[in-house]
């Protein structure tokens, strides 16, 4: 959880790949995404080899990993790397395809003008808000009609777009860049960007608040907070993503439910079809969407899939 997303660090590459979408509705409504640069803790110390999974059924081979934040420093693991150019396909959660004009589809599903963002949040939340669109630097004023999930799609886009990290660094855009220029082809959770701006806009409204809730409290747990996450993810130990997705879990439930486990699950129909595949796929996928009690790998697990460490 990519649902991600620098890549947002909390896992959801699919909002990352976003950015320029928002741009585009930004330039259109006469504001900017561009921050003041803000300290930036050091990255997370650098694994003798990023995390793999194997995932087998029916002499079937799948490789999984999570996905990492844009660094200063690009990812780079020979293990991974020369595992693509053996691979039919890579997949992520998203991809740069469009049908619609993004505008459009972010004015029908993104916006309300019924009533202001303020008046749809606590005032718990609209405080935290106004915290992170100063240290964003972005005006409050036009998240107005912003429904809570676009909101939180563009002052995380402004935050971490201002610690300016390079986001043709993480793993996933380093992968990707590698099965273009073998021709192996991309395939995507979300077929298009236009399928999931729907989808975005078809949360409940419980599901939005606590989907904006969830950046907040990531965006303000700080960037440190966020490389010790990963930094212990590199080193093979899960807790601390364990114990964010549990957290999760415990005070965004609609939005666990549909964006960890509902999402998850929805995984194994397209492993199923990477078994008609002659060769392995390798599915690269928002980091928390690997962790907790229903992640991805435990899906995989209860589904029949022999899961291992690479």
């Amino acid at each position: 959880m990519r649902t991600k997303i620098t890549k947002n660090p909390n896992g959801m590459s699919s909002r990352r790949q976003f950015l320029s979408i928002i741009a585009a509705i930004s330039a259109t409504a006469g504001f900017g995404l561009s921050g003041r640069a803000v300290a930036v803790e050091k990255d997370f110390p650098a694994a003798a080899v990023w995390p793999l999974w194997l995932v087998e059924k029916a002499g079937s081979t799948v490789y999984l990993m999570g996905e990492t934040p844009a660094r200063a420093n690009a990812w780079s693991d020979a293990r991974v790397e020369a595992l693509v150019k053996t691979c039919a396909e890579v997949w992520t959660e998203t991809n740069q395809i469009r049908h619609k004009n993004p505008k459009e589809l972010v004015a029908k599903y993104g916006l309300d003008t019924s009533k202001p963002i303020t008046e749809r949040l606590s005032a718990n939340d609209v405080d935290r808000l106004k915290q992170v669109a100063e240290l964003a630097k972005f005006p409050m004023e036009a998240l107005a009609p912003m429904k809570p999930w676009l909101a939180a799609f563009t002052i995380e886009s402004a935050y971490f777009g201002s610690l300016k990290l390079n986001e043709e660094g993480t793993a996933e855009r380093v992968l990707l860049r590698s099965a273009k220029a073998l021709n192996i082809p991309h395939a995507s959770e979300f077929r298009s960007q236009d399928d999931l701006i729907e989808f975005m806009g078809g949360m409940t409204p419980q599901e939005d608040s606590q989907f904006l809730q969830y950046t907040l409290d990531h965006i303000l747990a700080g960037h440190a907070e966020n490389e010790r996450i990963y930094a212990a993810w590199a080193r093979g130990d899960s807790g601390p993503a364990d114990a964010f997705v549990s957290n999760v879990k415990r005070v965004q439930p609609d939005l666990y439910a549909k964006h960890m486990v509902a999402r998850n699950r929805s995984w194994l129909p397209r492993f199923a079809a990477m078994q008609k595949q002659s060769k392995p796929s390798l599915v690269i996928v928002g980091l928390y969407h690997m962790a907790g009690p229903d992640s991805l790998l435990e899906q995989l697990r209860a589904d029949g899939w022999h899961v291992r460490a690479a």
